[in-house]
């Protein structure tokens, strides 16, 4: 609808688009293509550790090698020294390698492991001289990498598996000197003579804490009678404590006591108290209640000092095991010290082990040239230029000139500040319209000598 509206301003930059389009078309220069493949050698090697363990995998790396190798600046310029020197492009460039790079094409087939090369030039027949210098040059460079690298490579080896060896004698007598210096004879952290002795110390020291742990509650019990006040109740409450009641010395003394009571209970009965023989028992069970609370006295006694002593014990203890702990974690800082240097040594021999057989591996391979790229197809140039397509080149064109028109009208109808329809009333005033009088030719505008007072025309336009 708006390129309609625009027609005109739309055709106008259409034809102008097409005939710039068509103007850029008519000054490409046309460029001849030559075409050449290579294909990457996956047969079997002479020997196993000669070949490439990248052949036949999911890795395409090795394509991509020979394609960065092709597109490489010394293949280029051994491809323009020689076949493209007479071309006049490349004539008064300060790099003209720069600008063979932009036409050599290389595309790699990862099913048929194939690499197609391309080049492009203004002569059919220096782009097929062009490609050939391209791929011998390619050659030619491969073949000098190999013996580079082999040479390179078994210098490099010779050298590293000389270190490697200084290195794990050295590795082998630092973790003996170590070894021999710290006293280390067992390499178990938690079997060892240190461990063994502590978990020992600490078995004595739990089975310490729970006899005292039974001492304390014993000695708060017996502190805990002795606050009681009166010396008989003080006696029984010690009694009712079975740590007391229990000690032999406190048995023997309370059934000496119960006898001497059953005794008193008969003379009693036959004497008064007033009688020699009623204050003979009086006072031997005065003797033997004071005996009885001495010897509850010595049970206290010795409760508390076995708790005490036990306590002392569980210091002791405790500081024999700070102290075993302490040698135990030197100990075992020691052996993580040894495993790193047993850990060194085997890293050392891993890699002298490894050195020496890739050292004697490149030996071998350095004897046999395998080239692991090979001339497919020669080089063909195509008949005709591959850069010129007309039917392409015209629809480019064309659409060119759809787009150009089509944004020209855009733009003309964006320019436009004229108010058209209801919808863009209402964004302009921002109002709701309540109705619309649609065009009557023979209807004068309001205010412009229309006749306000007969408005036949506007009602007759609201009725229909």
């Amino acid at each position: 609808m708006i390129a309609w509206r625009r027609k005109a301003a739309a055709a106008v930059a259409f034809a102008v688009a097409l005939t710039v389009a068509m103007v850029a078309v008519q000054r490409i220069t046309p460029l001849y293509e030559a075409q050449a493949s290579l294909t990457v050698d996956r047969s079997r090697q002479a020997i196993d550790f000669a070949a490439n363990p990248e052949f036949g995998t999911l890795d395409y790396g090795l394509l991509n090698i020979q394609k960065e190798m092709l597109l490489s600046r010394p293949v280029l310029e051994r491809a323009y020294q020689g076949g493209l020197t007479d071309n006049p492009a490349y004539e008064g460039l300060n790099d003209p390698v720069a600008l063979l790079s932009k036409r050599v094409f290389v595309k790699t087939n990862r099913d048929s492991w194939v690499i197609q090369v391309s080049l492009r030039d203004e002569d059919r027949d220096r782009a097929k001289r062009g490609l050939d210098a391209l791929v011998q040059g390619f050659m030619a460079r491969q073949s000098e990498r190999i013996v580079d690298r082999s040479r390179g490579a078994v210098e490099f080896l010779t050298t590293q598996t000389d270190e490697s060896r200084k290195g794990l004698e050295e590795a082998r007598l630092r973790e003996k000197d170590f070894r021999r210096e710290k006293g280390i004879q067992s390499i178990d952290p938690n079997q060892n003579e240190l461990a063994q002795r502590l978990n020992g110390m600490i078995a004595q020291k739990v089975e310490l804490e729970r006899q005292i742990a039974g001492a304390s509650a014993i000695v708060e019990q017996l502190h805990a009678a002795q606050k009681v006040e009166g010396p008989a109740e003080r006696v029984r409450a010690l009694l009712r404590i079975n740590e007391v009641n229990a000690n032999p010395l406190v048995a023997e003394q309370q059934q000496q006591l119960y006898a001497m009571e059953g005794e008193r209970v008969q003379l009693a009965e036959r004497y008064l108290e007033k009688h020699p023989r009623m204050l003979e028992i009086e006072q031997r069970l005065n003797t033997k209640r004071q005996q009885l609370e001495d010897a509850v006295g010595i049970v206290v006694a010795s409760s508390e000092a076995r708790a005490r002593t036990m306590a002392i014990e569980l210091e002791t203890l405790s500081a024999s095991i700070d102290d075993q702990s302490a040698k135990l974690s030197t100990y075992r800082a020691d052996l993580i010290s040894l495993f790193a240097l047993g850990e060194e040594s085997l890293l050392r021999l891993r890699l002298f082990d490894h050195l020496s057989t890739r050292l004697g591996e490149e030996q071998v391979a350095s004897r046999l040239e395998a080239r692991p790229v090979s001339l497919l197809n020669p080089a063909t140039a195509s008949n005709g230029p591959v850069n010129v397509q007309t039917p392409l080149l015209l629809l480019i064109a064309l659409v060119v000139g759809s787009v150009a028109a089509l944004a020209t009208a855009m733009a003309r109808e964006a320019l436009d500040r004229r108010v058209r329809g209801v919808e863009q009333i209402e964004e302009l005033t921002a109002l709701p319209v309540l109705g619309s009088v649609p065009r009557v030719d023979a209807m004068l505008p309001l205010g412009r000598g229309g006749d306000a007072d007969k408005p036949q025309e506007v009602a007759e336009a609201y009725r229909g």
